[in-house]
């Protein structure tokens, strides 16, 4: 018989969206749109971070049952998801408006808590742009 045997790592609160964006920079650069999939556990912990989708200049294909298949195996009971927007506009679009619905549904089935989904994007002055669904009361 196998165990798993979990690697233990110093968990970081996820206090807000700010700190979350704070841990997401590194996608604020990038030529082509990522969504970041953190995992936390019932402290609110982050205990995993993972790009669960890449996809070109100004769309992302999110397939969910990626997304909970990594909260399930990282033992996680609640989310958020991260992505950016390399056009320099954090204003959701249609899809973006689209797989958050998807994704509340599916996590309210799951009896999983979605936290956020945080789009995020560099303007012309190098300054870090975001739109929380959370903070515009859409989750």
């Amino acid at each position: 018989m196998k165990l798993y045997v979990k690697e233990t790592v110093q968990p970081t609160k996820a206090s807000s969206c700010a700190a979350v964006v704070g841990h997401s920079k590194d996608i604020a650069d990038a030529d082509q749109e990522t969504m970041l999939l953190y995992t936390l556990n019932a402290q609110n912990n982050i205990i995993d971070k993972d790009v669960v989708a890449l996809g070109g200049f100004s769309f992302c294909a999110v397939d969910l049952k990626v997304v909970f298949r990594r909260i399930l195996k990282h033992g996680g009971t609640a989310f958020i998801l991260v992505q950016n927007h390399p056009s320099g506009d954090a204003t959701p679009s249609n899809a973006d408006r689209e797989i958050t619905n998807k994704t509340k549904q599916a996590a309210e089935l799951l009896e999983l808590t979605f936290h956020d989904h945080i789009i995020i994007a560099k303007d012309e002055e190098d300054q870090i742009k975001r739109y929380s669904f959370k903070e515009n009361y859409l989750i």
